[in-house]
């Protein structure tokens, strides 16, 4: 007997059983009705997502939040945005307390009153948002070539023109008695006291004696506003 033969007769009833279990395994694939797979046909942990319609498994349990990732490189400069308004009523300004920002004070001891006729030169106008002081300041000079000067003098003063409020006079002498020409200059400053409102001021300037050749030069007059006296209230007085 050949040794082909003698496997088979050796091994039919296995040949037999294969044979059945592919023959019905065939069927199975071929002849299941549509929609007849159920819990019992169906292997533990076989079925995929996919095999499901949407909605019919539920949804898991939420992770655990992970770790923050890096830090994005930070992106351009925007354009500058307009300036926001004023606010009237700030306490501080760049940590200044509104009195503490301007304030002014004057002193003097007045011992010449010039009884000389005087002419305006140059005028400031200026508005006060509120009560408060103005501080005025004029310069000009006198010039003379002169011989009658040996010397001559000029004065000069500011003046409120709204109620005739005025500095003390200041006295320059101007000329030595020949005709080499000559210059002095003057500069007044003064503080005046004044309400919410418009207020004009006027650079005077006089010569003695009055029909001396003296010319009065460049005059100039500048007027600031500022709201606080000496300790920051209402009066010039510390």
């Amino acid at each position: 007997m050949g040794p082909v033969l003698k496997h088979l007769r050796g091994n039919a009833v296995a040949y037999v059983a294969l044979t059945v279990a592919l023959g019905g395994t065939s069927y199975a694939a071929t002849s299941l009705a549509p929609n007849s797979v159920g819990t019992r046909q169906v292997r533990d942990r076989s079925l995929l997502k996919r095999d499901f319609k949407r909605g019919q498994l539920p949804r898991g349990r939420r992770g655990v939040r992970g770790p923050a990732g890096p830090v994005g490189a930070a992106g351009p400069t925007g354009p500058r945005g307009p300036a926001g308004p004023l606010n009237p009523s700030a306490t501080t300004v760049g940590g200044f307390a509104a009195n503490e920002l301007a304030r002014t004070s004057r002193g003097s001891a007045t011992t010449f009153f010039s009884r000389e006729t005087f002419a305006g030169q140059a005028t400031a106008t200026i508005v006060a948002p509120h009560d408060g002081f103005v501080v005025v300041q004029g310069a000009l000079y006198f010039e003379t070539a002169s011989d009658a000067c040996n010397p001559c003098d000029g004065q000069a003063r500011l003046r409120n023109m709204g109620n005739g409020e005025a500095s003390p006079a200041l006295v320059a002498s101007v000329g030595d008695g020949t005709t080499t020409a000559h210059a002095t200059p003057v500069s007044p400053v003064w503080v005046f006291g004044v309400e919410a409102g418009t207020h004009s001021f006027v650079l005077d300037a006089s010569v003695v004696p009055a029909r001396a050749a003296v010319s009065v030069r460049n005059p100039t007059v500048n007027a600031t506003y500022v709201p606080f006296g000496a300790s920051g209230g209402d009066t010039l007085a510390p």
